[in-house]
């Protein structure tokens, strides 16, 4: 993150070298680091909703509204429908940095824009975000968007500037269903404008409410199909807590997401409590000067409505609704948290003595521990996805490339859904075959009758050719290690190399089963 002192009094020309150096370096990260890692399924999903017809993927039940599918259909028509994809997330985060800068730099100054500029492009949770093809990166661009407009449209009242919020929220409407949340804050701090403005500011959420009207004829399937997702587990304070604490920690400092599936809240809280005590450290002062600094620009109750009301309201229509609660739907909330930061470190820095220097300190350990959560993200296999991309390369190169035979051998995939990834890697997909297998409707093995009918399926396919088995991590198909018991008391099981996430064996029938 950029020193603060060297934002100060920037000229026009100096603004523009300082952010084509931010966006510079975020261009270098991505082209060092944007296919370290393996599609995860999610973005799996998405490419192959992607390559639908645009009506199918208007009606598809995937927890969305269509923007965002739509974006990434136009963008895979030219570019193809690889992991090259995750690039048109890091050109929306790329767009919100701008974005934050522009709006800023109307609403505060050049300091404080460019400063919080280059702390949102580099926020850790933010950059996760700008690698996954998925719609959150499109969602933080037009929330931030959305934010600055109405900011702005409140203190000039100009219907230009109206206009342009109005755009932003009926995109972001059809973007993502939670930025309902967003605009429902924004609705609230609209009350508080002066009355000449508030009659437009009341036309605008109008004019949003019956644009993105639409939306309200697709959510049925897509809050069923989320709901239908996992079992439902609602807001609490660890919930909460874990939601601040990955905006920094980009969920690569601590336990990683894997292995909250299989630790217990205490050991999970253990773990994170040094990264946790550490950017607590670094956020109180940090946090302490900027609403300082952000209330000379009359933008303190603003930020910290924005980084705490849509959290609680998230929570709240999750109680509501049944749908599980995820950071992922308020991620955009590190926006208002960097701007937050970034003002600290800008007011910290303007101060003398203890201030000051306490400023610099926690801009330091900040910066310290935002950038071992980024190292961790592109090299530490611990937060690493599913390595099934290296699963399926191993299994090609011990054939000496994809099989030729009129029935190949099978590559069976535990879980099932985990199988989807491994498809876009085999130069046959047909090869991979979920296990336990969809008709069984079971994609988790919880007792020993579901493992033996899988361990049974397993044998079947392997009678004739042999196969491969790719086991990803126990939560996802087999948490007890039934599964693989089962099979391992049936089949010749020879593991390979491990790769992230997953063990590859080679498995053929035993003779004497």
């Amino acid at each position: 993150m950029m020193h603060p002192m060297l934002a100060r009094d920037l000229s026009p020309r100096a603004q523009r070298l300082w952010m084509v150096a931010i966006l510079a370096l975020l261009a270098a990260y991505h082209l060092a680091t944007i296919q370290r890692q393996c599609l995860f399924i999610d973005e799996a999903a998405e490419l192959q909703l992607s390559q639908q017809t645009i009506g199918q993927i208007v009606w598809a039940a995937d927890s969305m509204p269509p923007l965002y599918a739509l974006s990434l259909k136009a963008w895979t028509s030219v570019f193809g429908a690889g992991a090259s994809a995750r690039w048109l997330s890091a050109l929306y985060h790329a767009a919100t940095v701008v974005a934050a800068w522009l709006l800023l730099r109307r609403l505060a100054g050049p300091r404080l824009a460019v400063v919080t500029a280059a702390v949102v492009a580099f926020t850790p949770l933010l950059l996760f975000y700008a690698q996954l093809i998925r719609g959150y990166a499109m969602f933080t661009m037009l929330a931030v968007c959305a934010m600055g407009l109405l900011a702005v449209a409140a203190r000039w009242n100009r219907v230009l500037d109206w206009a342009l919020f109005v755009a932003a929220g009926v995109l972001g409407m059809f973007c993502h269903y939670y930025f309902a949340l967003l605009l429902a804050t924004l609705a609230l701090l609209a009350l508080a404008t002066p009355k000449a403005a508030r009659v437009r500011a009341v036309a605008a959420f109008l004019a949003i409410g019956l644009l993105a009207s639409p939306t309200v004829l697709l959510v049925g399937s897509d809050l069923r199909f989320q709901k239908g997702i996992r079992e439902s587990r609602p807001l609490n304070a660890s919930a909460a807590a874990y939601t601040y604490f990955s905006m920094l920690s980009g969920y690569t400092l601590g336990p990683s997401r894997a292995q909250l599936h299989a630790l217990g809240a205490r050991a999970a809280a253990a773990d994170a409590a040094p990264w946790a005590l550490g950017l607590a450290a670094a956020v109180a002062p940090l946090g302490w000067l900027g609403v300082v600094g952000l209330r000379r620009h009359r933008l303190a109750v603003g930020t910290l409505a924005l980084l705490f009301v849509p959290v609680l309201l998230a929570g709240a229509l999750g109680w509501a609704s049944g749908v599980t609660y995820n950071t992922r739907f308020v991620a955009w909330c590190a926006a208002p948290l960097g701007l937050l930061l970034a003002a600290g470190m800008v007011e910290g820095l303007s101060r003398r003595g203890v201030l000051k220097w306490a400023a610099v300190a926690a801009t330091a350990l900040l910066t310290l521990l935002c950038c071992v959560a980024i190292y961790n993200r592109a090299e530490s296999p611990r937060y690493a996805n599913e390595d099934l991309r290296s699963a399926v390369a191993a299994i090609e190169s011990a054939e000496l490339g994809p099989t030729d035979n009129a029935d190949p051998s099978p590559v069976l995939v535990v879980s099932g859904y985990m199988s989807e990834v491994a498809a876009l890697y085999l130069a046959q997909p047909g090869r991979a075959i979920p296990l336990p297998r969809p008709e069984t409707a079971e994609p988790v093995v919880a007792d020993a009758r579901q493992a033996e009918a899988a361990a049974q399926q397993a044998v079947k396919l392997t009678q004739e050719h042999g196969g491969w088995l790719i086991y990803t991590r126990p939560f996802h198909g087999d948490p007890d290690g039934l599964l693989l018991d089962a099979m391992r008391a049936r089949l010749d099981l020879v593991e390979q190399t491990p790769c992230a996430g997953v063990r590859v064996f080679r498995v053929t029938p035993r003779r004497d089963y």
